[in-house]
């Protein structure tokens, strides 16, 4: 009989210690920030537009040479000291290709804005805006090369979107790290159907 409650009594010994690691592990479980969402915009005769949006601190993770955009006040445009380290490394992980051409990228406007997740709360955000001459007068298809934060951060995600003038936005990729023989890989952004 000592023998049957001593085994009870480790059991519930045991289940007392599980439960406890649960709740304890509850409270540990971390919501991760926003992702990136690049936006694409065209207006006949006018360059092709890229907004791209990002959490301030996954990018200094991917690239501590960032650090220093912590410092910029929130809702103004970024230092040029600041501008140059930004465009460096994006210059590095963002490529629009139409067809065999690369599309030039121009910095137009970048600055540090306040976002907001309903997981996280409130959070700093990078805005840059990027104007690139078109090849030919039809923005899309468009071959994007990205793998900025994803290089570091293999959980961030990236929304890719078309902006109609009216201002609606399609959906044109969704997609996370992925290599294709040994390099990230590149998606073709073709019109929305």
């Amino acid at each position: 009989m000592r023998l049957k409650a001593y085994s009870v009594r480790g059991y519930a010994i045991r289940v007392w210690l599980v439960l406890g690691a649960l709740m304890m592990s509850v409270h540990s479980w971390a919501h991760s920030l926003p992702g990136s969402q690049l936006v694409l915009s065209h207006q006949k005769d006018q360059p092709l537009i890229l907004t791209l949006q990002f959490p301030l601190e996954e990018a200094i993770i991917a690239n501590p040479k960032l650090t220093s955009l912590n410092d910029e006040t929130v809702g103004e445009a970024i230092s040029q000291k600041g501008a140059h380290a930004l465009g460096e490394y994006l210059g590095q992980h963002v490529q629009l290709r139409q067809g065999k051409n690369a599309l030039p990228m121009t910095m137009t406007k970048a600055s540090v804005e306040t976002g907001y997740n309903a997981h996280v709360g409130e959070f700093k955000q990078l805005n840059i805006d990027y104007e690139l001459p078109l090849v030919r007068e039809q923005a899309l298809p468009l071959l994007l090369n990205y793998n900025a934060i994803l290089h570091q951060i293999r959980s961030h995600k990236v929304d890719v979107y078309w902006q109609n003038p009216g201002g609606d936005k399609l959906r044109l990729a969704h997609f996370g790290y992925h290599l294709q023989d040994g390099k990230p890989k590149s998606y073709l952004l073709t019109a929305p159907q």
